[in-house]
């Protein structure tokens, strides 16, 4: 039962993300663009309200979708999607709302995109850094790009600058 893997969880002190995603709805997201998006906005958001409610104290954030750059959702689409959801959440949880993990890090363009069309519609970002090297590890030609200039950039479009520590 997933309330007593819920509560197991909290007893531990492991923090909780739901996801809320296509499978969650069961079914498919409507073409892009289409007058569709505007019911199918209306659906997610009010299971996403459902769920917040129903698990309000026990889960730390909730995911709205996942890689949604590679799940076919323009930005304008998924920003769209985002608009609707927060404000259901936010009427009954103080819940985290995470804009969905962009897929492998790299989608620096996508990211900035949701940001500017939904800037007030998320707490937090998710950010997938698989297939990316460390400082050249396993291999300085593996994967897809280095980390850090994937949060390096990730940063910048988020506005943040590193305050400098002495002797750092």
């Amino acid at each position: 039962d997933l309330d007593q893997v819920i509560g197991r969880c909290r007893d531990l002190g492991v923090k909780i993300l739901a996801l809320v995603n296509i499978e969650t709805l069961g079914e498919t997201i409507p073409p892009a663009h289409s007058d569709a998006w505007n019911d199918y906005n209306q659906r997610v958001a009010n299971l996403a309200q459902k769920i917040a409610a129903f698990y309000h104290g026990k889960i730390n954030a909730l995911e709205v979708f996942n890689e949604p750059d590679s799940n076919n959702f323009t930005p304008e689409d998924y920003a769209a999607l985002l608009a609707t959801v927060y404000p259901k959440v936010k009427s009954v949880s103080d819940v985290t709302v995470v804009l969905s993990g962009i897929c492998c890090g790299l989608n620096h363009d996508y990211l900035k995109r949701v940001i500017e069309l939904a800037p007030n519609s998320f707490d937090a970002v998710g950010w997938h850094p698989y297939a990316l090297r460390v400082e050249g590890y396993p291999f300085s030609d593996w994967g897809m790009g280095e980390l850090r200039d994937s949060i390096v950039r990730a940063r910048e479009i988020a506005g943040w600058r590193p305050t400098r520590r002495p002797g750092v």
